[in-house]
Parts: C-alpha cells; sequence; structure tokens
C-alpha cells in the first residue's frame, strides 16, 4: 500500500515537472492526444501481403507462397503506415524509447485481432532482437507489444524464438537481399511447448515478410501447427 502511494505520488511529481506531450502534436496532456488517436486509419480488410488481393486472416495466396516461399500462414496488419499519426507514434516508441506508447499500439492491435477466432492452444510469441541490438536499444518493442496484447486476448505469452545471428539491418534492403540476411537467423527454444500449437506472432511493421517468414520457418520446424502474424502497420 505504502509502495503504491509513493509510486502515485512519483508520477504526481513528474506530471508537474516533466508533463507528458502528444508525441504527434506537441498539445500538453497525453501522450497522443484525442484528436489524433482519431485519425489513426485502421484496416478491416484481410488481404495477401504478397499480392493484396483479398484474403481471410491475410492468408498468402497460393501463388505468393509458390513464388516467394513463404511458411507463414497469414500477417494482419492493423493501421496505415502512411498516415502521419501511426508513423509517428511508432517512431516514437521505437527509436525514442517512449515504452509507454506500446499501450497506445497495442490496442490498436486488439482492434485488429479480436474478431478472429483464434484456437485455445494459441501463444503469443514476440519476433526478437539479437542481443547486442536488445543492449543497445534497452528494449524489444515487440516483446512490450506482445505484453500487452497477451492480457488484452487473455492469452499465454512464451519467449519461444531467439535470433542466434546478428543480422545487417533491414532498412534499405530489397526483397531478395531481406530474405538472404534472414536466412537460419532464428532457432526455437521450449519446443515442446510448440507442437500443434497455432502461434500469433507479434512485431511492430512488416515491409517484405522476410523476418516474420524466418520466424514462422523456425516455429514450424519445432512442431507449431499454423503461424499467423499481427503487426501495427506494414510500410
Amino acid at each position: 500500500m505504502k509502495d503504491s502511494w509513493f509510486a502515485k505520488f512519483v508520477e504526481y511529481i513528474f506530471s508537474i515537472f516533466f508533463p507528458k506531450r502528444c508525441v504527434v502534436c506537441g498539445k500538453y496532456g497525453q501522450l497522443v492526444c484525442f484528436e489524433c488517436a482519431s485519425k489513426i486509419e485502421l484496416i478491416k480488410t484481410s488481404v495477401c501481403q504478397g499480392c493484396g488481393k483479398i484474403s481471410p486472416e491475410g492468408k498468402y495466396c497460393g501463388n505468393c507462397r509458390r513464388n516467394n516461399g513463404f511458411v507463414i500462414d497469414g500477417v494482419l496488419v492493423s493501421a496505415r503506415y502512411d498516415n502521419l499519426e501511426t508513423k509517428k507514434i511508432i517512431a516514437a516508441f521505437k527509436y525514442d524509447g517512449i515504452t509507454e506508447l506500446c499501450i497506445v499500439l497495442s490496442t490498436i492491435m486488439y482492434e485488429r485481432i479480436k474478431a478472429i477466432k483464434l484456437p485455445k492452444e494459441t501463444l503469443i510469441i514476440p519476433v526478437p532482437l539479437h542481443k547486442k541490438r536488445l543492449k543497445t536499444r534497452g528494449f524489444n518493442q515487440s516483446y512490450l507489444l506482445a505484453q500487452q496484447l497477451s492480457m488484452k486476448l487473455v492469452l499465454p505469452l512464451l519467449g519461444g524464438i531467439v535470433r542466434k545471428k546478428e543480422t545487417h539491418q533491414q532498412v534499405g534492403l530489397d526483397r531478395s537481399h531481406r530474405i538472404r540476411n534472414m536466412e537460419d537467423a532464428f532457432v526455437c527454444k521450449n519446443q515442446l511447448s510448440l507442437i500443434g500449437k497455432t502461434i500469433l506472432l507479434i512485431d511492430d511493421v512488416v515491409t517484405t515478410g522476410a523476418t516474420l517468414n524466418a520466424c514462422a520457418k523456425a516455429l514450424k520446424g519445432a512442431g507449431a501447427k499454423k503461424v499467423i502474424a499481427l503487426v501495427v502497420a506494414k510500410n
């Protein structure tokens, strides 16, 4: 009780000397003000992320699977990345280290996934960072999002994947180089926990799907039955 009171007191003091500002418009009050939050463009239609055709649960169509080697079952995108508000919130969360924004972003993701009927044996797993990058950044943005979604969906959170090699930054690479960069980048632990399970794979942004597909390959190699990714946005 005392600790709770002290925490609230510290929060009150900080609110006086370091008041929160909206990361989008700069208005004092909240990290994301109501006006900016209302401008976020949510996505409700599921499409194949390879060709853009409408597809349930964001499943990759047969043609994209054959031509691109996808083993991941589908990708659900929650909001438009070309929306100014969404882009600024993601940047502030990921690069400025405003980790509280995981609550805002996970709520956007929850709105996308809540209507999907997931099996009872579904596990939530975040895309991991290599330990060197984790040390540099100080946190794994995907893990923070996965924590929030685990509570919202009442599904178990499992650290089922380890990044076994330090890959180059994906930013600026074309699709073929992204795929090559991610080859054999991940390995699964807790393999017995994965057998026959549906995995909800969590990340912040998808571009070509190379990272998500590499994770799905490792998860299915360890016995997972199905892997669906849920992301905030597609770049």
